[in-house]
């Protein structure tokens, strides 16, 4: 998929869909959706992405962590003041991108005690406004 320009007023969001299905006692987590795909924003603008986990059967928590560069995502303001939210939820929600927000993104996913899958890659470019 080609990379899309989001303007400083817009966001982007990005989806996964995961599912998984019980059999002998044991969760499978698969790829029933589209993946993340990379995308490019200005400076200033919002990016989100969006991951949709479910399961059939007795399955309980989903848990979520997204992450940059395989660096797990903590929510609250960074360094160069951007705002992160979600990094634990379906949703990440990055606003006010910064330069220094570029990178690699992806999201662990996990039942516990085991089950676990990590997204496909998806890479944020931030470039200047016109």
């Amino acid at each position: 998929m080609e990379n899309s320009v989001i303007k400083a007023s817009k966001g982007l969001l990005a989806w996964m869909v995961f599912s998984g299905c019980l059999f002998d006692g044991s969760e499978t987590f698969s790829v029933s959706g589209p993946q993340p795909h990379s995308a490019t924003v200005e400076l200033g603008a919002g990016a989100s992405f969006k991951v949709t986990a479910s399961c059939v059967g007795a399955c309980g928590e989903v848990l979520y962590q997204w992450r940059k560069n395989g660096v797990d995502l903590v929510n609250g303001k960074t360094v160069p003041g951007s705002l992160i939210a979600g990094a634990q939820d379906a949703e990440l929600q990055i606003s006010n991108v910064h330069y220094q927000d570029a990178g690699t993104y992806s999201c662990f996913v996990r039942h516990p005690p085991s089950d676990s899958l990590v997204s496909n890659l998806a890479i944020l470019n931030v470039i200047p406004p016109p």
